[in-house]
């Protein structure tokens, strides 16, 4: 196994919710995956705000069978 080490400001580690200087990959991986998640999800709503399409209902846009 090989340990890489990696510096981040003092913002950045409260902002991903860091609680420990030693993590695994998957921990580290699941962390910034979630924060990217938030990213995105807060960009699309963004999106749909600007395009009216948050003021849509589900169904007028889905089709059903």
């Amino acid at each position: 196994m090989r340990t890489i080490l990696v510096s981040i400001s003092d913002t950045e580690f409260e902002q991903f919710g860091l609680e420990s200087e030693n993590l695994t990959f998957p921990e580290l991986l699941e962390i910034i995956s979630a924060e990217l998640l938030k990213q995105r999800m807060k960009e699309s709503s963004i999106l749909a705000e600007k395009f009216g399409l948050s003021r849509i209902e589900l169904d007028e846009y889905i089709e059903f069978d």
